[in-house]
């Protein structure tokens, strides 16, 4: 969002959440320099609040990326709901939960969508669109052109399934890889590395930052 010159306020309540993300924005900068950037793109168009609705009021789409665990994600995700205006979208990253799930407390439903980015965002631009039972399709329709016009390729789940796509191929080459091993054909220490797995797709269950961003 910040590459592609968008303002983009973050939002996390824990102590030290500043520091952090403008530590990991900062060292993060020269390789999006490398990917290509905006004329309009600047550090200086992040600001930060360790409050949600300062966050979420004014904006026009919310990236929701809190841990992913049930409880956390309804109370955040409802605080959004009240806070954000009527017309915005708002996307929630997740693998494990379906969409229908997180809508289910909310006041409007309809738009929320599931977009699952993959980590770093910067090297692999990929983001699964999920549309839950109660999305619509402007919602949808939105949501996708978001994210394609800040270089992200979408990929459209168009039904609800645990791991949407990308985690179960990934999945299913970690399989294949540990009968690999088991057969003797390679070994995990000399021939397939993480590193390895990386090039192919995204890593599962990678541990990163988690805000909520949303911008302007």
């Amino acid at each position: 969002m910040l590459a592609h010159g968008h303002e983009v306020v973050a939002t996390d309540p824990s102590e030290g959440a500043y520091e952090r993300m403008l530590t990991q924005v900062k060292q993060n900068w020269p390789y999006a320099e490398e990917m290509g950037l905006s004329d309009q793109a600047s550090i200086d168009n992040l600001t930060f609040t360790p409050y949600l609705e300062g966050a979420v009021k004014d904006a026009d789409h919310i990236q929701e990326n809190v841990p992913k665990v049930e409880e956390i994600k309804d109370k955040v995700l409802r605080d959004i709901d009240f806070y954000a205006k009527p017309d915005v979208t708002i996307g929630s990253s997740t693998s494990g939960i379906k969409p229908s799930e997180l809508q289910a407390h909310l006041s409007h439903p309809e738009r929320l969508i599931v977009a699952h980015p993959f980590h770093p965002v910067y090297i692999l631009p990929l983001v699964e669109i999920v549309p839950g039972e109660q999305t619509t399709k402007e919602t949808t329709f939105k949501a996708e052109q978001i994210y394609e016009n800040i270089g992200m390729d979408v990929l459209h789940v168009r039904h609800e399934i645990e791991g949407h796509i990308a985690d179960r191929l990934m999945e299913a080459l970690w399989r294949e890889a540990l009968h690999i091993v088991n057969d003797g054909i390679a070994t995990l220490k000399k021939s397939i590395k993480p590193s390895h797995m990386r090039q192919v797709y995204a890593m599962p269950n990678m541990d990163f930052y988690d805000f909520s961003f949303s911008w302007r």
